[in-house]
């Protein structure tokens, strides 16, 4: 417990230093900052050469850069899972979709009157155990309702069916729309390394 809240600590700093350096850097880079003498306890320094002090801040976030690198690393596979975790919890109606597309015959009714599956529904998982951009197959059980014993030719049939095209693209869409906006990963991982990107962006539009 003390070592995982001395790495959310120094996480925490480090993404801190990351951030406020970038953005220093970023001001000094637009601005063009230039320090000529510096006053140390009293004593006036002089600087000959003006660029100095923006080379030391692009020392300064190159090491903060790497430091956050090494702390962040166990965030980089969290974004995918939250991404990953909404579209197992919301693929059920493509499931299905798919599933009596795939299976017209085996259809009586899906849904009661009141608008309630006629069966139960248990999803396995994907069968690539992560979802892949393109088409990701999926394994399901179905069980009848125990109020409606034929709405499917076995009990416990187990299925697989593919989700691909359109659906899975919006499906993804909504899902990391969902990480971002109602969960810390994004901010805490991502917009540091966004805002590293900008001096270093505009540094590179300066040249280009």
């Amino acid at each position: 417990m003390d070592d995982q809240q001395n790495n959310n600590s120094a996480f925490v700093r480090q993404r801190r230093n990351l951030m406020v350096v970038s953005l220093l850097l970023l001001f000094s880079e637009i601005s063009g900052l230039k320090v000529t003498e510096i006053n140390v306890f009293g004593t006036k320094l002089l600087i000959n050469n003006p660029h100095a002090i923006t080379a030391l801040l692009w020392i300064a976030t190159i090491y903060w850069a790497i430091r956050y690198y090494q702390y962040s690393r166990e965030y980089h596979g969290r974004l995918g899972q939250a991404v990953g975790l909404y579209m197992q919890r919301h693929a059920e109606p493509l499931i299905l979709t798919q599933w009596k597309r795939e299976n017209p015959n085996l259809v009586v009714p899906m849904f009661d009157r009141d608008g309630n599956r006629n069966f139960g529904f248990t999803l396995f998982g994907i069968m690539e155990h992560r979802f892949r951009f393109s088409n990701n197959d999926i394994r399901f059980r179905l069980d009848h309702h125990r109020e409606n014993p034929n709405s499917l030719p076995a009990n416990g049939s187990e299925y697989i069916v593919r989700l691909a095209g359109m659906p899975l693209f919006w499906l993804r869409i909504r899902g990391w729309t969902d990480a971002i906006v109602n969960t810390t990963i994004f901010t805490d991982w991502i917009v540091p390394y966004m805002v590293l990107s900008f001096p270093i962006l505009y540094a590179v539009y300066k040249v280009v």
